[in-house]
């Protein structure tokens, strides 16, 4: 079984799971149905969604081999590991702990920003955009290749012997299958596969680097054995659907810069300290003045005493 140490982190799987938590639900909670249960771990369900989501950020060819795999082996070991954590997180509250939930929120943005990037890149990927990348980038794909098969056999008088058959017009496929050592290989009429010549051992890749396609080569001794080699075809370049996901790999960057400096263009952008940037039909509104208080008016004027002692009233008898 192959082995992918360190291929999820607690911490991977602690921020995807928490990235697909909707704002109202509990961190690390899975929206939609449930799903397939593949494990459960002190009665919480492991499930086939969960699985899936981490299935989908691991790197293509890991991805591939763990695909074959099944719900099995490290990746589960990891999914099991991660959800033993996150119970345990719940235990201590720190899903309460305002830093956690701050890493928690940006990862859900982390995780919304790259679905928005993912689907723009499913949509301008385009077969004719792969195509004209291969056209214009084909000299790093200039590698020779040749497509190869062998017979393995345990001496040169046995070797020496297919090999008379192999030019008497023998089926060098079927004698494969009957005769060769690596069953594996025989299995399939002798057949290795596609091939760059650069990795072949030197002793092979000199001899069949400039062969034509249908050439026997051999017997020849490599170790204790012996081999006949045919090379059924020749290729001086990989073609695209061998390279395609590594040119969507580079357009991924590119698109994502394209698109990202279209939003920008739409974008007012305003950053502590510096000038606003964006298009000039947008302006960053200016601050509303701040009123000028109303006039508090002044008081009434107090009326001034009488000079001297007052008047009496007329016809009011002096004292």
């Amino acid at each position: 079984m192959p082995r992918f140490p360190g291929l999820l982190s607690a911490g991977l799987l602690a921020a995807l799971l928490s990235a697909c938590a909707p704002p109202s639900a509990a961190p690390g909670t899975f929206p939609g149905s449930p799903g397939e249960t593949l494990a459960t771990v002190n009665g919480k369900q492991v499930t086939r969604p969960m699985y899936d989501t981490v299935l989908r950020a691991v790197p293509d060819q890991v991805r591939k081999e763990l695909e074959k795999l099944g719900p099995s082996g490290p990746l589960m070991d990891s999914l099991i590991a991660g959800e033993l954590l996150y119970q345990e997180a719940l235990t201590q509250k720190l899903d309460q702990d305002p830093a956690v939930l701050q890493d928690v929120a940006m990862a859900s943005r982390s995780a919304l920003s790259e679905a928005l990037v993912r689907k723009i890149v499913a949509e301008r990927a385009t077969d004719a955009r792969v195509q004209a990348w291969y056209d214009e980038h084909k000299v790093q794909f200039s590698r020779p290749q040749i497509h190869l098969s062998h017979i393995m056999l345990a001496d040169e008088a046995t070797a020496r012997d297919v090999r008379k058959e192999i030019d008497g017009d023998g089926d060098f496929a079927a004698i494969a299958r009957a005769r060769s050592r690596d069953t594996a290989s025989g299995a399939k009429g002798g057949e290795i596969g596609w091939l760059e010549t650069s990795q072949l051992a030197p002793p092979v890749r000199s001899l069949v680097e400039n062969a034509e396609a249908g050439s026997v080569i051999g017997p020849i001794q490599l170790g204790p054995a012996w081999h006949i080699f045919k090379v059924s075809d020749v290729r001086r370049e990989k073609p695209l659907e061998d390279v395609r996901s590594e040119i969507v790999a580079q357009l991924e960057q590119e698109i994502r810069q394209e698109y990202l400096n279209e939003l920008k263009a739409k974008a007012v952008i305003v950053e502590a300290g510096k000038e606003p940037t964006g298009p000039a039909t947008l302006e960053v509104p200016a601050p509303a003045a701040t009123p000028a208080p109303a006039a508090t008016p002044a008081p009434a004027a107090t009326p001034a005493p009488p000079a001297g002692p007052p008047t009496p009233p007329t016809g009011t008898p002096a004292p």
